[in-house]
């Protein structure tokens, strides 16, 4: 699973543009907690990540409402970054699984079934979208991204798989 550099960029990437809600993972602290820049927030208040705001936000990546299936297997490419950029690595630009201490111990479980699935599809399965609705629309509801009910994906298995 780990030497499946490209499915995961494509997973990272397809779950940065498609599965980023407005809000993320909520907290509510039992006590005062200071941010390292001074930022104050009191007991008892609210706060929420912001996965969209910076999964599209210029400043992390290069043309961010392009999905670019690749993007983070180039990122991981460069000298040094081989192990950053993977859809289980948490990063304060991919904020999906969240971070620190608190990040998602499911994660690894979660992307090794994905890839699991997406491998055994491609291998045994003959794709396509029905020709009388193929158009694949963004629907939010509550923060989060649901793909279009409308849209019938046509599967047929290979009569002999590769």
């Amino acid at each position: 699973m780990g030497k499946m550099r490209k499915l995961d960029s494509f997973l990272k990437e397809s779950h940065r543009v498609s599965s980023s809600g407005a809000f993320g993972v909520f907290r509510k602290p039992t006590k005062d907690f200071i941010f390292s820049n001074g930022v104050l927030v009191p007991a008892g208040t609210f706060m929420v990540t912001a996965p969209f705001a910076s999964a599209f936000d210029e400043k992390n990546y290069l043309n961010p409402s392009e999905f670019d299936g690749f993007r983070f297997y180039r990122m991981r490419e460069k000298e040094g970054e081989s192990l950053k950029h993977q859809m289980v690595t948490p990063e304060l630009t991919f904020v999906n699984f969240g971070l620190g201490s608190h990040a998602c111990p499911g994660r690894f479980f979660a992307v090794n079934e994905l890839k699991a699935l997406v491998s055994h599809t491609l291998l045994n399965y003959d794709i396509k979208l029905d020709e009388k609705d193929n158009k694949l629309e963004r629907n939010d509801f509550s923060g989060h991204a649901i793909a279009s009910r409308r849209v019938e994906i046509l599967f047929r298995k290979r009569a002999a798989a590769l």
